[in-house]
């Protein structure tokens, strides 16, 4: 009976271990590696958290980073330091390069932008810790109560981001569709406020106030302030070839003063 469950024991071991090679597993708990089969390159960050280079598989039970990583990560706290293509599900998901696939956790956010979906309480296009200088936010899903930095399909409570926001505040470029909506492009809310120095399109709300450039107004109240005549009711236009309005201070004559005088 003994050798049965040795061969047994054999048998398990040689068929998980090449599936593990190719697969390349890795399970994560604080500060170290409990199980990471193979080692490709295994360290430790200034946190003390542990770091691989590249793996298909990742569990932490606390925190963990990985450098590359294809395949599903899944902790409390999941960071890639380079790419992600696949699932990330914890309470902090963070991926410092391009995201291609799915986030879901309370704090989700990517230096590069995401390629897929994003599902949380706070959803980001931009690192928390890092920051970002890329202009490159990706394009994809984001549903949660914050989205920041982020480009595509944007529902949230609110949105900061371009594309297409729905929303009870929504600040951004592209189509805006909430309760108060600030920045360029289509409005459709009760309070729809234009960006200055950027074109608008088309506003239609219950108040619209607009810019030179902001386009055509439907509404209640409609305000451009550079127009003729700047508030209407119904309908407004605001053009961009509208005049401002400045005060002219036009110095007095000095000359013609002075001939009065002699």
């Amino acid at each position: 009976m003994y050798i049965i469950k040795t061969l047994y024991s054999i048998r398990f071991f040689i068929l998980l271990f090449p599936i593990c090679i190719l697969a390349n597993c890795g399970i994560g708990f604080y500060q170290k590696n409990a199980i990471n089969m193979p080692i490709r390159s295994t360290s430790s960050d200034y946190r003390g958290s542990s770091t691989t280079e590249m793996e298909f598989l990742r569990i932490n039970i606390i925190d963990g980073q990985v450098e590359t990583l294809y395949g599903m990560n899944v902790g409390i706290a999941n960071t890639v330091k380079d790419g992600m293509v696949g699932l990330q599900a914890g309470l902090y998901n963070e991926v410092s390069g391009t995201a291609a696939g799915i986030q879901v956790g309370i704090v989700n956010s990517n230096t590069n932008g995401i390629f897929g979906i994003q599902i949380g309480g706070i959803n980001s296009g931009r690192s928390f810790t890092r920051g970002s200088k890329s202009g490159n936010l990706g394009i994809g899903i984001s549903a949660g109560a914050v989205n920041f930095a982020t480009f595509g399909v944007n529902v949230a409570l609110f949105n900061f981001g371009v594309g297409l926001n729905v929303g009870v505040a929504n600040y951004g470029a592209g189509a805006s569709i909430g309760i108060v909506n600030y920045g360029s492009g289509f409005k459709l809310g009760i309070l729809n406020v234009d960006e200055e120095r950027r074109d608008g399109f088309l506003n239609i709300g219950v108040i619209n106030l607009g810019r030179q450039g902001s386009g055509i107004q439907i509404g209640i109240i409609n305000y451009c302030p550079n127009d003729t005549i700047p508030i209407m009711i119904l309908a407004n236009y605001c053009s961009k070839s509208s005049p401002e309005k400045v005060k002219s201070k036009t110095p007095p004559n000095t000359d013609s003063a002075a001939e009065s005088e002699k």
